[in-house]
């Protein structure tokens, strides 16, 4: 007998939680959770070969939710939880498109296209690495990007 497999949606929030931290799903109130819970079967199917119509309907969800990026950011960090880290650029994009969001402390832009995915990786006991996915926006022109900071360093243009 197999041990029981947890939901998908459970399993994506420990990846989610563990890049970025505990408390990253506080901001989701009760119309956040079915969306993103949604969300999260529907990169699935996406990554089984839902092509257009599978971003058409990640795109409706995202919608569904507050236009905060402190709740959007769960959206794109469950991206590489069910892909990979590449996949972040390419899809959020296509998702994200035409969305707006609230303008706070972490995101000066309100276009959603610009948040990003962040991958922490533990390298010894008392260091870790950071790596952001996601677009740069240059003359106009979306770039994918990856910047990675250790621990203790600054992003460019932030503050360590």
């Amino acid at each position: 007998m197999s041990a029981r497999q947890k939901p998908l949606h459970q399993e994506v929030a420990k990846f989610v939680e563990w890049h970025l931290g505990r408390g990253c799903f506080a901001p989701h109130t009760g119309q956040d959770w079915p969306a993103w819970r949604g969300f999260v079967y529907l990169v699935e199917c996406y990554s089984h070969g839902g092509g257009e119509a599978a971003i058409a309907a990640m795109r409706a969800t995202v919608r569904c939710a507050q236009p905060h990026s402190t709740v959007l950011r769960t959206f794109v960090q469950a991206i590489p939880a069910i892909m990979d880290w590449g996949d972040v650029a390419r899809l959020w994009l296509q998702i994200a498109e035409g969305i707006q969001i609230e303008r706070d402390v972490y995101t000066p832009s309100t276009d959603a296209r610009e948040l990003h995915a962040i991958e922490r990786t533990i390298i010894s006991d008392k260091s870790e690495r950071v790596a952001r996915h996601g677009w740069l926006r240059d003359e106009g022109r979306a770039l994918p990007r990856t910047i990675i900071a250790m621990e203790g360093q600054a992003f460019r243009g932030e503050k360590p």
